[in-house]
């Protein structure tokens, strides 16, 4: 982590964290003394993570308004959220919280769609956002969650790690389901919504060599690591 020093808050804030998926698995690699701060806009998500007790402070805001003085964290983590907020009034207000040096780290960990019979469910992941009119920056697979942060002065990328993901298997209706449970499905009628599961379903049970029973669904993990660039204080 950036050297601390007084006005320093927080080592870690963590941007998007939702149900608390990631603080559970960072708070059990952290040292217990770790000051730690999970923020999501969600109240309903927020409400899951603090049922499960891991010793954080929540509050809930948005990245384009974080209530915190300027230079007061060390480590800003978003995973699986950046692609969310990726503007630049977010990036503004992620940089002032940040101690000049502090670390910015996108974390995704992502299904693989440009492999195989993968490539048909992005296809119509596309097609339906079209549809109910949702704007393709929201998906990270689009790659215009890097447009801004590329573009600005405020973050330098120090490092990208290409890991290995999750494993994921199972039988054929576990894999639609999981794949077709994102929130843009949801505003499509029953079925409306089976019609299109339908035809991913067909698109896998024609797919040559595929086992309906054990399908493995590719995953793979993006790890961004961005230094907050020492910046004149005029211009945070």
């Amino acid at each position: 982590m950036p050297s601390s020093d007084q006005n320093i808050l927080y080592q870690v804030l963590e941007m998007g964290a939702g149900t608390g998926k990631m603080t559970q698995e960072l708070v059990r690699k952290l040292p217990a003394a770790t000051k730690y701060l999970a923020v999501d806009i969600s109240k309903n998500f927020l409400s899951v993570l603090e049922s499960k007790a891991l010793g954080v402070e929540i509050i809930e805001a948005s990245a384009d308004n974080i209530p915190l003085p300027d230079n007061s964290v060390q480590v800003v983590v978003c995973a699986q959220s950046f692609h969310w907020f990726s503007d630049m009034p977010c990036l503004k207000s992620i940089y002032r919280v940040l101690v000049p040096g502090g670390l910015l780290v996108l974390i995704w960990n992502r299904k693989c769609f440009e492999e195989g019979w993968m490539q048909p469910f992005l296809k119509q992941r596309y097609e339906v956002m079209a549809k109910v009119g949702a704007a393709q920056k929201y998906l990270y697979q689009s790659g215009e969650w890097r447009h801004c942060i590329s573009d600005c002065d405020l973050f330098h990328l120090d490092k990208h790690y290409d890991l290995p993901g999750v494993d994921f298997s199972g039988p054929l209706e576990k894999i639609l389901s999981n794949l077709t449970t994102v929130s843009v499905y949801k505003s499509f009628s029953p079925q409306e919504r089976e019609a299109y599961v339908e035809k991913l379903r067909n698109v896998l049970i024609h797919w040559p060599g595929l086992d309906l029973n054990n399908i493995k669904m590719p995953f793979k993990t993006d790890l961004y690591i961005y230094t907050a660039q020492n910046m004149v204080a005029s211009e945070k």
